[in-house]
This record gives C-alpha cells, sequence and structure tokens, in this order.
C-alpha cells in the first residue's frame, strides 16, 4: 500500500462532516481564520439564527478582519486578560454581539466544547436542539467526539467542514497519532 493511499484513508477517517442544514445554531471551533469566515457565511445564508464563533488567544487581533458591525466588546475584554489566559467566545443574534471570557485548560478543542456545553446547557430558553460544529473536515471527527462528551443527548450534532488548508490533514493525524507512528506507517514499517 502506497503513502498516498494510507493518507487518503486516513484523512477520510477523520472526516466525518456531513452538508450544512438549517440549524438553531452554529459553533466554530478556534483555529484557521476560513472556520470563521465559513461559518459566517453559513450565518448569512440564514442557516441558523445565532452563531457562537471560538476565538483563541492570538485569534482576536485579525478578528476585525472578519467585517463584523460589532466585536460584542472583544478587544475590551482582551485588555484585561493576560495572553494565556485569553480565549473567548463571540455570540452574534440578529443585530446583538456579545463577548465572553473561557477559561483555558490544557487541552483546547476539549476546553472550547466543554465551555460550548456549558453554554448551550445554561441558555435559558436552551433553544438549540440542531447545532452545526463549524472545523476543518480533518478535525472533524475529534471536534464531535469532544462535543458529544459534554453534550446532552437532546442535541443533534452536526460536524460541517470548511475547505481544508494545503497539509491540514497531516497535521491532523500527527496529533492523532503521532509523528513517529505516522512517518512509520506511511514508510511502509
Amino acid at each position: 500500500m502506497n503513502r498516498y493511499r494510507i493518507r487518503t484513508m486516513l484523512c477520510k477517517f477523520l472526516d466525518v462532516t456531513r452538508p450544512p442544514e438549517k440549524a438553531d445554531l452554529i459553533f466554530v471551533f478556534a483555529g484557521r481564520e476560513e472556520r470563521k469566515r465559513y461559518g459566517l457565511e453559513l450565518y448569512e445564508k440564514g442557516y441558523a439564527p445565532r452563531i457562537i464563533l471560538s476565538v483563541g488567544r492570538f485569534e482576536w487581533r485579525r478578528f476585525t478582519e472578519l467585517g463584523l458591525a460589532s466585536d460584542g466588546g472583544l478587544v475590551t475584554l482582551v485588555a484585561t486578560i493576560e495572553a494565556p489566559k485569553r480565549h473567548f467566545f463571540v455570540e452574534i443574534a440578529g443585530t446583538e454581539t456579545t463577548c465572553r471570557a473561557v477559561a483555558p485548560e490544557r487541552y483546547g478543542t476539549l476546553t472550547e466544547a466543554r465551555a460550548f456545553a456549558t453554554r448551550v446547557e445554561d441558555d435559558e430558553n436552551n433553544a438549540a436542539k440542531t447545532i452545526l460544529l463549524v472545523s476543518s473536515p480533518e478535525h472533524s471527527r475529534r471536534c464531535l467526539m469532544a462535543t458529544k462528551s459534554f453534550m446532552a443527548r437532546r442535541h443533534r450534532l452536526i460536524p460541517i467542514g470548511c475547505a481544508p488548508s494545503r497539509d491540514s490533514c497531516v497535521r491532523e493525524l500527527v496529533k492523532w497519532i503521532g509523528y513517529r507512528a505516522l512517518t512509520a506507517t506511511c514508510a511502509g514499517q
């Protein structure tokens, strides 16, 4: 079996995305800017009435480039929190935009998933039954597993993938199985 075929099989395993459909809420995992842009595109097309953008500790610097009418107080909040502890959820619903800090922990995706699940469960209306989870395709399995582990079963989670970046699948494979295992597998050892 050649390297390309192994890589393709592994990438297909990681990609559990589905086509977008109407939902109650869109959640965009932190990371590459194309995730946020795609999530906002889905929101603007009316796939959901609300969107929550997860913004990592350095991502806030480019947040204004998304062209939103408001940052919900993100820049003001950033000034009050030291860099290693910066992680935020920016929520947009209609004309209202709000920002809240999220306490970062060791594992980024798990931290985001736990904080997001808490946010949804604490919602007074608890209206979000169907949720689109936006990430890159190769990150979708990990995002879905992490989010499912913290969410109540009444929520329907739909993983949606933005356009993958060059070699992003390889980076994700390294996270899942480790560099040595990946190179040994691709070398046929």
